[in-house]
């Protein structure tokens, strides 16, 4: 990740910077841990606030889940500076694995339907060698 420089780990200080590539790179060692895989591929989780005890449902941010496009994975991200952006590991119909990343989309809807585009994309276009 020789491109990238995070000042800090919440992913909301402006100054944090990377590219598309990177990100990918981040993600495929990300995806090999089974409980990040697990918990970053989520529709919704139920969570226990302590010392209250209140249980709250937490929603996904990533609407590409539940589309078209088989999601394994994946982290969303908004900043005023950045804009949304969202890497995901998607399950392709052919049983290959595609990371997909997006920067600088101007809404949600602009990130999700880019994502499936690529998905699609790769699926129509890109030759594997099984």
């Amino acid at each position: 990740m020789n491109n990238t420089e995070f000042k800090e780990p919440s992913g909301l200080n402006p100054e944090n910077v990377s590219t598309a590539y990177d990100i990918a790179k981040l993600l495929s060692l990300a995806g090999k841990n089974e409980t990040i895989r697990e918990i970053a591929g989520m529709h919704r989780s139920m969570i226990q606030v302590y010392p209250s005890n209140i249980r709250r449902t937490v929603l996904t941010t990533n609407h590409l889940l539940g589309t078209i496009v088989f999601v394994s994975f994946g982290k969303t991200g908004y900043l005023d500076e950045a804009m949304y952006n969202l890497a995901t590991s998607v399950s392709l119909p052919n049983g290959n694995e595609v990371y997909i990343v997006t920067l600088g989309s101007q809404t949600n809807e602009e990130r999700v339907q880019d994502a499936k585009n690529l998905a699609v994309w790769a699926q129509r276009t890109y030759q594997w060698n099984n």
